[in-house]
């Protein structure tokens, strides 16, 4: 089996089972090779009144696939930050 290679992708194809089996299984994967970087800052206008603010955050990402739209979403628990800032990793 081999897959037609797919620009910016880095695609490995791989088998599951045993060759005996009578059923052939296989895993195709296609991982992007320059993987998109987004930071952003969030700033609370609140005086310094960290005790008015969340106990999490909500970020939606929205990413255009075609004429199709898709909502990447996290949230972060202020439980994980330092020194009040708060990261992540999608």
């Amino acid at each position: 089996m081999t897959e037609i290679p797919v620009a910016g992708y880095e695609s490995t194809t791989q088998r599951l089972n045993d060759e005996n089996d009578s059923e052939i299984q296989f895993e195709i994967s296609n991982k992007i090779q320059n993987p998109l970087t987004i930071s952003g800052e969030k700033i609370w206008l609140d005086n310094g009144d960290i005790a008015s603010r969340p106990e999490y955050i909500t970020v939606q990402l929205w990413r255009r696939d075609g004429e199709q739209e898709r909502r990447v979403q996290f949230n972060e628990l202020a439980a994980g930050y330092q020194d009040f800032l708060w990261t992540s990793k999608f």
